[in-house]
């Protein structure tokens, strides 16, 4: 409903241009006048409670009718009860709202008027006692009419079904261009925001991907440093032995029985303790004497 008011400055814009002067004060006119209220539902809505609050009766069924005959009267045949009972519950918040003020002489000024249309009406027969209820608030049958939060419910259920009307009546083809050309707006922002976040994110990714560069290089420089170290600690470990194979003498090894060691003469110097046990239990069976010069010879070649 937005697109009502640009739409008609330029037709005032038009009219002046092509000199309809009296055209464009009628129109000036009429747009003050305005019934609809430029389709705003709240703005219907304190319309009507305008003429509550004025105790204005006639005033307020001459809108309503204005509404019935301007839209209610076209709808579907299946919303005819809903409409009955938004007139019933508005009417119902004129007594109300004009008993909550004191207005009593307005409220029995309705009933006089309505009696024949309300007499014999289920929905209206103890509302006759209204006017002589010393505190219809607190009367059981009453009560909940004079919360807040029935009138709360009523005016959000007025206002929902207003708006569904205005949103699905057939528009004018001015309307319709210019509603057109506002949605195609709207889309050409939305594009427009879309790729500002496009680039944001573009920008945010080249900012990660370089921190995550930066991160995997310093955790790849203590493992360069790690690998530096272990080699030098390896080419230490290998100098070492080699230095160590240097000046380490060679070990003479020996494998069995030490060979005996002999003197000048030829005689053997080596004790029989460092002979192998067998042999020795072999010298004894045989009775040799080994520190014998005649058996000496014999000794040697047992060996």
């Amino acid at each position: 409903m937005n697109s009502i008011q640009p739409i008609e400055e330029l037709i005032k814009e038009y009219l002046l241009f092509r000199g309809f002067s009296l055209t464009f004060r009628s129109f000036e006119t009429d747009c003050r006048n305005d019934r609809d209220k430029g389709f705003h539902a709240e703005k219907i809505i304190e319309e009507l409670y305008s003429f509550i609050a004025n105790s204005d009766i006639n005033g307020l069924l001459d809108y309503w009718e204005y509404l019935n005959i301007r839209y209610f009267s076209r709808l579907d045949a299946r919303y005819f009860g809903s409409v009955k009972k938004f007139k019933l519950s508005l009417l119902r918040y004129y007594l109300v709202y004009a008993t909550q003020q004191k207005r009593k002489e307005k409220v029995l000024e309705f009933f006089d008027t309505f009696e024949a249309d309300l007499n014999g009406n289920s929905e209206w027969s103890k509302w006759f006692g209204l006017p002589f209820s010393k505190n219809p608030a607190a009367d059981p049958y009453f009560e909940p009419f004079f919360t807040k939060q029935w009138l709360e419910t009523f005016t959000a259920s007025l206002h929902n079904f207003l708006n569904t009307i205005f949103q699905n009546m057939p528009w004018p083809s001015l309307l319709c261009f210019n509603i057109d050309r506002l949605h195609k707006r709207a889309l050409e922002s939305e594009i427009q925001s879309l790729h500002n976040v496009i680039v944001d994110l573009k920008t945010k990714i080249e900012h990660y991907d370089a921190e995550i560069a930066n991160l995997r290089q310093a955790a790849a420089q203590p493992q360069e440093l790690l690998n530096h170290i272990n080699t030098q600690r390896y080419t230490k470990s290998l100098l070492d032995q080699k230095n160590k194979d240097t000046l380490t003498p060679p070990q003479l090894s020996y494998s069995g029985t030490k060979s005996p060691e002999t003197c000048s003469d030829g005689r053997s110097m080596t004790p029989i303790s460092e002979y192998d046990m067998v042999d020795t239990q072999k010298l004894l069976s045989e009775d040799i004497n080994p520190f014998t010069n005649t058996n000496q010879e014999t000794y040697l070649e047992q060996m």
